[in-house]
């Protein structure tokens, strides 16, 4: 596979949405590139909206489900896409980078050279998509206050 598997993912990046979805500059193949194989960025190009089984991408795609099942459940591990069960059968979906790959990366709590290594990556890449945009524009207020015309007893209570 050559680097055009990248390109498209940048595509599919930007059409799941979410923060830093995707941008062409440097360091989004800087970071996608250690983060998928190639094989891996081929089967995210592929992946429909949505939920979906291993047998039904492999349909799909005329591929045998049981590669493509080891394949996501790699991905899965990886914290590149997301897998669940329900009724005993397994489903996958597609993630976006934020809310989700960026911090999938870390919730295992790891401290390795290659989670540090990532961290710097990450850190790069946020901060070059900053430089091209204006990430301090938002298009919707983000608190706001609402009157309620009567006081309100401040307290902590533990719900289960």
């Amino acid at each position: 596979m050559d680097q055009g598997v990248y390109q498209q993912l940048l595509t599919v990046m930007k059409k799941r949405g979410g923060g830093y979805s995707g941008m062409d500059i440097p360091e989004f193949y800087a970071l996608v590139e250690e983060l998928f194989t190639p094989e891996e960025a081929a089967v995210n190009n592929a992946l429909p909206r949505g939920l979906f089984t291993a047998g039904d991408l492999a349909r799909e795609l005329g591929r045998d489900a049981g590669e493509l099942e080891a394949i996501l459940e790699s991905m899965a591990t990886k914290g590149l896409c997301l897998a669940f069960k329900m009724n005993e059968v397994q489903f996958y979906q597609g993630a976006r980078f934020m809310p989700g790959i960026l911090e999938f990366q870390f919730m295992p709590g790891r401290s390795t050279d290659r989670d540090k290594k990532l961290a710097r990556i990450i850190h790069a890449y946020k901060q070059a998509y900053d430089r091209k945009t204006d990430p301090a524009t938002a298009a919707f207020p983000t608190t706001r206050v609402i009157t309620v015309d009567r006081a309100v007893a401040a307290g902590n209570q533990v719900h289960t």
